[in-house]
């Protein structure tokens, strides 16, 4: 089920002064992916592209503990990655 209908239902389901005091607003997709996709998304996937790049370098080069390095050094940096939502649900 599209997440949207689930924001709709909510927003819909609280009083409006109340929805107010909670701060209780849902952003559709289309607002949210104007804000991720350039800041997070696709700087992940540039650095990801890269990443892949020197790994089959390296295995070209019969590197392969090296290639499996630079994938898992990656892995390790998006496992540490932190997003802050500057709106935390508060107005």
């Amino acid at each position: 089920m599209e997440p949207a209908i689930f924001g709709a239902l909510l927003e819909r389901a609280l009083d409006p002064d109340e929805r107010h005091k909670l701060s209780a607003h849902y952003n559709p997709r289309a607002y949210v992916e104007r804000l991720v996709l350039p800041t997070i998304v696709e700087p992940l996937r540039e650095e990801w592209a890269a990443v892949q790049a020197a790994a089959f370098t390296l295995a070209a080069q019969g590197k392969d503990k090296e290639a499996q390095e630079e994938v898992h050094r990656l892995q390790r940096r998006l496992c540490e990655v932190k997003i802050l939502d500057p709106a935390c649900g508060r107005s």
